[in-house]
C-alpha cells in the first residue's frame, strides 16, 4: 500500500521534477554561455586552435532576445556587446600586426637583396681592380724587361764601338814603334858597312 502510494506521489510530482530537471539544465547552459563570453573576451577560448571567424560565429550563436535565457538574458546581451567589441578590437590589432609582419618581411627580403647585389657588386669589382693590377704589373715587368734590353743593346753597342776606336788607335802605333809606319825611301839610310871611310890627312 505505502509502495503504491509512493509510486503515484512520484507520478504525480513527474512534470514538477521533469521541470527542475529542465531549469537546472537550463541555469547550467545560461551560465556556460556566460563564461565562454567572458573567455572570448579575454580571447582564452580554448585560447590557440580559435580563429576570429569562428569566435565570431560562437558569440553570433547567442540570442541573448531568447526566453531560454530568462533571468540571464540582460547579462548575456550586455556581455554579448563588449565581447564583440573586444573581438573587432583584437581583430584590427591582429590584422595590423600581420601587416606589419609582412611588411617588415618584404623589407627585410628587399635588404638582404639589396646587400647581395652590394656584395656581388664588391666581388665583381675586386675581381677586375686584381685583372688590371695584374695587367698593370705583367706590362711593367714586360717594359722594364724591354728597357733592360735596349740598354744591353746599347751597352754592348758602346762596348763594340769603343773596342773598334781602340784598334783603331792601336795599329798605328804598334806600326811606329816597329819603324814601319813610314816606308824608307831608297839610297837614303846610311850603312856604316858601305860608307866610304874619311881619313884624316895630315898637313
Amino acid at each position: 500500500m505505502k509502495a503504491d502510494l509512493e509510486a503515484l506521489a512520484a507520478k504525480v510530482r513527474q512534470p514538477l521534477t521533469d521541470w527542475e530537471q529542465a531549469e537546472e539544465a537550463r541555469v547550467t547552459a545560461c551560465k556556460t554561455a556566460i563564461a565562454m563570453l567572458e573567455e572570448i573576451g579575454t580571447l582564452k577560448l580554448n585560447g590557440a586552435g580559435k580563429t576570429f571567424p569562428e569566435l565570431f560565429a560562437s558569440v553570433a550563436a547567442l540570442d541573448a532576445d531568447d526566453h531560454y535565457f530568462g533571468e540571464f538574458g540582460d547579462q548575456i546581451k550586455r556581455l554579448k556587446g563588449t565581447t564583440l567589441d573586444k573581438l573587432n578590437a583584437a581583430q584590427d590589432a591582429h590584422i595590423k600586426a600581420e601587416a606589419d609582419k609582412a611588411e617588415l618581411e618584404t623589407l627585410r627580403k628587399a635588404e638582404a637583396a639589396r646587400k647581395a647585389l652590394e656584395a656581388e657588386a664588391y666581388a665583381e669589382a675586386m675581381k677586375i681592380a686584381a685583372a688590371e693590377k695584374e695587367k698593370a704589373a705583367k706590362e711593367a715587368a714586360e717594359a722594364a724587361a724591354q728597357a733592360k734590353k735596349e740598354r744591353d743593346a746599347l751597352e754592348a753597342k758602346a762596348t763594340a764601338e769603343r773596342e773598334a776606336a781602340e784598334t783603331t788607335w792601336k795599329r798605328p802605333i804598334s806600326k811606329l814603334r816597329h819603324g814601319s809606319l813610314f816606308p824608307k825611301a831608297p839610297g837614303s839610310a846610311c850603312s856604316t858597312s858601305t860608307a866610304p871611310r874619311l881619313t884624316a890627312t895630315a898637313r
